[in-house]
């Protein structure tokens, strides 16, 4: 069997090298129950780098083609995804072929990389900036349990029964204050309480975008968004971001092209670059949509976590309401496990977000409503924002002079403002730098996962979960993996095997 590999091509060493092996496998080239080559040896014979197999070897386990024998070695798998129909069992009436009546595969909207980024971040000793979350050390469980507990004796039973789909009227009051404070009013009938921000983008989702519709989203965005949009057979289309935000004159030249069905945005704090469209952006590209007639779906998921520079208002409250739909959440402030988030919108489009959202879950906790709407009386709310901005802002600022100590030159990265990552520009492959990495003890999230153009030479790192002394350590070990990358880099050859 041979294995080509070209040189010239902007396909990364390990696609290249994973779609060869499964065109092998699906032709009969390998058959079943074949034990592959040790990723030392096909690296070697391969001359690429033993990560660059070991990721390629992994993608296949993650898609059904490979699996492991501990202590033997890597193999063909038994039943082969895509094996030609002749070749499959005839379904039976005991056992259904669940695979052929899925409308689309769910695996097939999780990049595989993301599989193995979480099992090398289990790694012991491993510092991870995969994970874009909060930190649970700071979490306000005291505070948070005295208000749940207070709920439960106040009116436990009503609360744990059935509630609303629009979210209780006590809790939506509270939102409608919380807004206020950002510059948005809103009605009682353009508030939606969703089950976290995610909710919300895939609801909007279900009732805007269709098959072959066009979706314009940052490039690189958030990889939950882009899984909802092509889950709904949308064809994606990126603007550049640079350290204003979403390049609007871009996206002013691609509306004079284009006529996409929704925009989806990241003004504060944009996922994964940590940057903030500037107000006069906001101003321009607010204005650009009601010419164009294109509503924007603004995810303000971490507005609330601002580290420098004067609040800037929402798209909604520049819109004074028009076109934009405004996506909230309490999950990166206080905890992701309460799924609490909001949508505010033109009350007709909240009455069909509401049906669609019964649909699928009947209604929000109405217990974790009453909590929050305890925990937020007084001082508690802004006293804990205020004391986990500072935190966070501590570790921002670890973040940045360790790169700037550390990383060697012809690295660049984006300076966030705001929310808990930033985008590394490395001089290799960062999917492929990952293996070198993850041997080294630190791991991030390839750039791939969040670009729809395709862009192999970023990666993101979230420092919300780590202390300080962890983000130092892990950008010594990132740079000391970027220099050998540098040094011995991931080399392409056409090889036989």
């Amino acid at each position: 069997m041979r294995i080509p590999i070209d040189r010239e091509s902007k396909e990364p060493l390990y696609v290249q090298v994973r779609d060869a092996l499964r065109t092998l496998i699906i032709d009969g080239t390998l058959a079943p129950g074949s034990e592959l080559p040790a990723s030392r040896i096909l690296a070697r014979t391969l001359d690429v780098n033993r990560g660059t197999v070991t990721l390629a070897y992994d993608e296949l386990v993650t898609l059904g083609y490979l699996y492991r024998h501990v202590g033997r070695g890597t193999f063909v798998s038994a039943r082969i995804p895509d094996a030609p129909k002749k070749d499959s069992p005839a379904p039976t009436r005991q056992r259904l072929r669940w695979e052929e009546k899925l409308a689309f595969d769910p695996h097939a909207l999780r990049d595989p990389i993301l599989v193995e980024v979480a099992r090398l971040a289990a790694q012991p000793g491993v510092v991870s900036f995969a994970g874009g979350h909060p930190d649970p050390v700071l979490f306000p469980l005291d505070d948070f349990r005295k208000a749940l507990n207070a709920a439960l004796k106040e009116d436990g039973r009503k609360l744990l029964g059935y509630g609303g789909n629009r979210g209780s009227p006590e809790f939506v009051e509270l939102l409608r204050r919380i807004l206020i404070d950002r510059g948005i009013a809103a009605q009682p009938d353009e508030l939606l309480v969703v089950n976290g921000s995610q909710q919300g983008i895939d609801l909007v989702a279900r009732l805007l975008v269709g098959p072959g519709d066009t979706v314009v989203v940052e490039d690189p965005s958030y990889h939950g968004a882009l899984a909802v949009f092509r889950a709904l057979g949308a064809r994606l289309v990126g603007v550049p971001v640079d350290e204003e935000g979403l390049d609007v004159g871009a996206l002013e030249r691609l509306l004079e092209r284009e006529r996409p069905k929704l925009l989806y945005t990241m003004p504060s704090f944009q996922n994964p670059t940590g940057v903030r469209l500037s107000l006069a952006r906001r101003k321009k590209l607010v204005a650009l949509a009601a010419r164009h007639d294109l509503p924007i779906l603004e995810d303000d998921f971490k507005g609330d976590m601002g580290y420098e520079g004067e609040e800037l208002p929402p798209l909604r409250a520049l819109a004074e309401g028009r076109d934009v739909i405004y996506a909230g959440t309490f999950s990166k402030m206080l905890f992701p496990g309460i799924r609490l988030g909001w949508l505010v919108a033109p009350a007709p489009l909240v009455q069909r977000l509401s049906l669609a959202k019964a649909n699928v879950d009947l209604s929000s906790s109405l217990i974790f409503q009453a909590a929050m709407l305890r925990f937020a009386k007084g001082t508690r709310l802004a006293r804990h924002a205020e004391r986990v901005r500072a935190e966070y802002r501590k570790r921002r600022d670890a973040l940045l002079a360790a790169l700037e100590a550390e990383m060697p030159r012809g690295t660049t990265w984006t300076r966030p403002v705001g929310g808990f990552s930033l985008t590394v520009r490395v001089p290799v492959d960062a999917a492929e730098l990952l293996p070198r990495a993850a041997e080294r003890g630190v791991v991030y999230s390839p750039g791939r996962v969040f670009s729809v153009s395709g862009d192999a030479n970023i990666l993101r790192l979230s420092f919300g979960g780590l202390r300080v002394e962890q983000v130092k350590e892990g950008v010594k070990r990132l740079a000391m993996a970027v220099k050998e990358a540098r040094v011995a880099p991931l080399r392409a050859a056409a090889a036989p095997v």
